[in-house]
């Protein structure tokens, strides 16, 4: 009877751990969703960034053309 019960308190002392370490793992699943969601937010992020520093590029291309133009253009106007 002893070894009965004596198996018994080892069977419910490894479910306990077996159910501790299922827990533990779920919460580093949970833990590795969430940081997965914030790295997808972080490169959305960094895309739209990149995507305002094309823009402004183009918008900086396009006035320092326009100012070279008329930069060229100022010495013919002052001798009219």
């Amino acid at each position: 009877m002893d070894e009965i019960a004596r198996a018994t308190v080892e069977q419910a002392k490894g479910s306990q751990m077996i159910r501790e370490a299922m827990e533990q793992v779920a919460e580093m699943v949970e833990q590795i969703a969430k940081a997965t969601r914030e790295q997808g937010q972080g490169s959305e992020l960094i895309m739209a960034a990149v995507e305002k520093m094309k823009a402004l590029t183009g918008q900086v291309r396009s006035s320092t053309g326009s100012r070279a133009r008329l930069a060229l253009s100022l010495p013919s106007q002052l001798k009219i």
